[in-house]
């Protein structure tokens, strides 16, 4: 009886505890259990919102104002559009620091790395991030190229002085700059899933449009502000007026999928067609107004209209605005000297 009873005691039910656990095997998992999930990617700021236009296309949009050290530069917004086994950025940031907080947002976000870069125009603010891509193609118009050549050195060292204690993020020279690679020739023709369109701002500055018809998006830096005033900077009113009379042919005819098209500017919001009315009718009212000024003996000195006809309010009392009137003045005033009235 005492034999039995020591058998039964507490230490030879916990002996038959644990045999019987080792038997059983683990603990079958919680119904609601769920993996871990995985780390999030660590990137670099600034931070870079991605606003998604369709399944496939993003709008990475742009900080309002000039840049300055406050910005450090992202004031244009830009466009990604991944295509099968590629993906492509629509110009790549003011500095390499940006391009490469771009890079690491929308590869993470998109599962997959930029292959093809697009610079539009030259001017340094969409193409000093392209050394952040090392391993991207790089497309730009023929005549974008060589003007970049040509002009970087002092673009690049204006860049510097707009971005004041950030500017040594630019690098020196051209060799802080991954010129592009590959070209395009000619008015017009197809890259990849965009058509694209040769223009001018006069002043020897070429500028290209990309239309995205998949997504009903036409890209059209250098020619199209939508919150400020539009910029004359490197530029003519007698190149613009009939560019941006080109840009209104372009979306004569709707976008496949139907809607109306979306416009991506140079600075500011997207817009729909009415932005390119709006900047046909300030160039046009812009020079109207110069050559009334100066047939009625105006000396250039006074203020610009505050009002144009279909232009908004917010462009002709932007600062932008007079200097602009003064671009013009100077423009229409050699116009007549070469073209006196009969």
């Amino acid at each position: 009886m005492a034999r039995a009873e020591a058998r039964g005691g507490p230490a030879w039910r916990l002996l038959a505890l644990l045999a019987g656990l080792l038997l059983a095997g683990p603990a079958p998992a919680r119904a609601d259990a769920s993996p871990a999930a995985p780390p999030a990617r660590h990137c670099p700021g600034p931070d870079i919102p991605l606003e998604a236009l369709g399944p496939d296309t993003w709008l990475m949009p742009g900080t309002p104002g000039d840049i300055s050290p406050a910005n450090r530069g992202r004031v244009q917004p830009l466009v990604a559009h991944r295509e099968g086994d590629r993906m492509w950025l629509l110009g790549s940031g003011a500095t390499p620091r940006l391009g490469r907080a771009i890079r690491c947002r929308l590869e993470a976000r998109a599962g997959q790395p930029v292959t093809d870069l697009i610079n539009p125009w030259p001017r340094p603010e969409h193409v000093m991030g392209n050394r952040a891509f090392p391993r991207a193609r790089i497309w730009a118009h023929a005549e974008v190229a060589a003007t970049l050549q040509a002009r970087c050195p002092r673009c690049i060292a204006r860049l510097r002085a707009q971005l004041g204690r950030h500017g040594a993020e630019l690098g020196l020279g051209l060799q802080a700059l991954r010129l592009p690679t590959d070209t395009v020739q000619g008015a017009s023709g197809q890259l990849g899933p965009f058509r694209w369109w040769r223009l001018d701002r006069g002043e020897a500055t070429p500028v290209t449009v990309w239309r995205l018809d998949a997504a009903g998006l036409l890209w059209a830096p250098g020619l199209l502000w939508t919150a400020d005033a539009p910029e004359l900077r490197d530029a003519t009113l007698a190149a613009l007026e009939p560019s941006t009379e080109a840009l209104q042919a372009l979306l004569a005819e709707a976008p496949p999928g139907g809607g109306t098209w979306r416009l991506v500017p140079e600075q500011g919001p997207l817009a729909g067609p009415e932005a390119v009315d709006a900047t046909r009718a300030y160039w046009r009212g812009l020079r109207e107004a110069v050559d009334a000024a100066q047939a009625r003996g105006a000396t250039g000195t006074e203020p610009p209209p505050t009002a144009l006809p279909g232009v908004p309010a917010a462009w002709t009392t932007h600062g932008r605005h007079a200097l602009n009137w003064q671009r013009a003045w100077r423009e229409r005033e050699a116009a007549s000297f070469d073209n006196p009235p009969p």
